[in-house]
């Protein structure tokens, strides 16, 4: 039979090991995280890890022990694999991680392996209770209560932190110890965070968490005064040894309470009180401090004191839950106890995102699964007091893929829930090829097709949880096969002939290079029929379709024919017309000349910069404009006499 062993310190729970003969030996190891390094391996709140193991054959019955408050190690397929989640609502610190199994002649356990647990995100603020702490006398010593309030709402105790930074104002009245590294000593201490006096006098600490603008910190004032004399402060009884941090009052008599509270403080629970209502040299009224945990009561008072009565601290416990996976609104019943009559401050977490309860009692809480929930824990915060933490699946779901369809590169959104605020070790997989995402929010993720991607389902695993599968199909890159001409003016038609172009236009575009075309006559999924965009030049025209380019094909952009003056501006039909200006052509080939819409038919002349021409039969007043390659210029009055 395996025997559990139990104990919140892991380093007594080092020395059991050491005083136990043969406690352990090479029959069963912990191999990873591994043991025996310079630093303790950092473990992060909310991610999931691998333990694994190394065992004789002789052993059976393998199993992975934690240290609480960390849940119970998961089994895998292998019998010497485990998996580690980790909630994001236990304190950092040092902890242990062991192992056991069974032989033919007894049990066997493995040696443990310490971890440094440690939150990914910074807390947005600190708070050390109580704000000053009095020491009598060099080498009195008193712990540091501090903690952290982060952006999700969660209160930490944070004093057993590595991340915990003291800074110390005057070493020769106070000194301190935390969990940080200490340089040239290799592993920190298994301590919490501790103040000491060193002499007589007044000194601040200040302790901080990040470094540089993102840091955060409090400070704590501290005062050593000579060693105490006189009567040390007595309880002979409480009103209650049971209180709910932040409402329970609670009256202590006895006596050399001091005729005011000065210095001196209260602690109820495993925190001192910072509501005090009344103190008397009797008889002291205080509320339970918010976070309280069971403790004791104790008073001190000039640096004394006094004797401990056990005390509990009412904090809520959850028993159940009405299903243990669901997507977003899946309405989730909490079933436990000392969640209290209303939710005034109280909170729901799914695995750090606030949940919305729809209906609070005592006993039974309904919380909707909010959009932001991932695979985790689901916690119960009451007056600052945190439950146990049981697993929930938050179940991801795609609502939509925008658009359904694209091309090997194309930019797509996925649209959905419970992707969790950052992509972490989540994947995203078109019919089963792995994406790379460009974006990644709760209820979005931005991507662009993977190459080797095809038709089938896109589908977002979060936590190891898969969601539905979005149809998406995957479409071939638009391809042109030629042009209508391979060269003309700005305004001449051009039709555009290859594949994969899609049925009508939307989105999709033309450019002449590099100038988009505005003037779009007719688009099919294999031809497109534009004109030469005003601005463009010659160079390779370039279907769009999905943000995918074709491949390009030249163009020739010919200049558009301009008339500077006629030469007479007035005449009778059949007189001799000289018509000055560019790019008429060096021959007139298929290009004409027109009299208020009327052809000339009789021309003594044409080059690129003079046309000789007689009015023709029909003439009437107006413009005269000459067409090159389809190309009109700009019209100069003529007058026909």
């Amino acid at each position: 039979m395996i025997t559990a062993i139990s104990c919140r310190n892991p380093l007594i729970v080092l020395l059991l090991f050491l005083i136990v003969p043969g406690a352990f030996g090479q029959l069963l190891q912990v191999t990873s995280p591994p043991s025996g390094l310079s630093y303790y391996p950092l473990f992060q709140e909310g991610q999931t890890y691998t333990i694994t193991l190394s065992a004789d054959p002789s052993v059976s019955n393998v199993l992975v022990t934690t240290q609480p408050p960390l849940p119970a190690a998961q089994p895998t397929g292998d019998p010497l694999t485990f998996t580690l989640t980790l909630p994001t609502n236990i304190s950092p610190g040092i902890y242990n991680i062991s192992a056991a199994g069974g032989t033919a002649s007894g049990d066997v356990e493995a040696a443990p392996v310490l971890i440094d647990v440690e939150r990914a995100d910074l807390p947005v603020s600190l708070s050390i209770q109580p704000p000053s702490v009095q020491l009598n006398g060099v080498g009195d010593q008193a712990p540091l209560s501090i903690w952290g309030t982060f952006n999700d709402g969660t209160t930490l105790f944070l004093s057993n932190s590595s991340s915990l930074n003291l800074s110390l104002g005057n070493r020769s009245v106070a000194t301190a110890t935390s969990q940080q590294w200490i340089t040239g000593n290799g592993l920190p201490p298994i301590a919490p965070a501790t103040v000491i006096a060193a002499g007589v006098g007044t000194a601040t600490i200040t302790v901080s968490m990040g470094q540089k603008n993102t840091l955060v910190s409090a400070i704590l004032s501290v005062t050593v005064t000579q060693p105490p004399t006189g009567p040390a402060p007595a309880i002979t009884s409480v009103s209650t040894t049971t209180g709910t941090p932040g409402v329970t009052s609670v009256t202590v008599n006895g006596s050399n309470f001091g005729s005011a509270q000065g210095s001196g403080y209260i602690e109820l629970g495993n925190m001192s009180a910072t509501s005090i209502s009344s103190w008397t040299p009797t008889q002291i009224v205080a509320t339970v401090p918010l976070g309280s945990m069971p403790g004791v009561v104790e008073v001190k008072q000039n640096g004394l004191a006094s004797n401990d009565i056990p005390f509990t601290t009412v904090v809520p416990s959850i028993t159940g839950l009405s299903t243990t996976s669901g997507v977003t609104g899946t309405p989730v019943t909490i079933s436990g106890a000392n969640f209290g009559a209303t939710q005034g401050n109280g909170s729901v977490m799914f695995n750090r995102a606030a949940a919305t309860p729809t209906n609070w009692t005592p006993g039974s809480i309904i919380a909707p699964v909010p959009a932001a929930a991932t695979t985790g824990n689901i916690v119960v915060l009451v007056n600052g007091s945190p439950s146990n933490a049981v697993g929930f699946i938050a179940t991801p779901t795609i609502a939509n893929v925008q658009p359904p369809s694209g091309v090997v590169g194309a930019a797509i959104t996925i649209n959905g829930s419970n992707f969790g605020s950052a992509q972490s070790t989540s994947t995203l997989t078109f019919n089963g090829v792995s994406a790379t995402p460009t974006s990644w929010g709760t209820g979005a993720i931005g991507t662009t097709v993977p190459t080797g991607a095809s038709t089938g389902p896109v589908v977002v695993t979060v936590n190891g949880v898969a969601s539905n599968g979005s149809a998406f199909t995957v479409t071939q890159p638009p391809s042109i096969t030629g042009l209508s001409t391979s060269s003309g003016p700005v305004g001449s038609p051009v039709t555009i002939s290859g594949t994969n172009f899609g049925a009508t236009q939307g989105s999709s575009t033309v450019a002449f290079n590099g100038t988009q075309a505005t003037n779009v006559t007719g688009w099919t999924a294999g031809a497109v029929n534009v004109t030469v965009p005003t601005g463009a030049t010659t160079g390779s025209v370039v279907v769009t379709v999905g943000g995918v380019a074709s491949n390009g094909v030249q163009f020739t952009v010919l200049p558009t024919p301009n008339i500077k003056s006629l030469s007479p501006t007035s005449g009778k039909v059949g007189a001799a017309v000289t018509i000055s200006g560019t790019n008429f052509g060096s021959t007139q080939g298929s290009s004409t000349l027109t009299f208020n819409g009327t052809k000339a038919t009789s021309f003594t002349s044409w080059s690129a910069s003079t046309i000789k021409v007689k009015v023709p039969s029909g003439a009437t007043t107006g413009n005269v404009v000459v067409t090159v390659n389809g190309a009109a210029s700009n019209g100069v009055k003529f007058t026909v006499n």
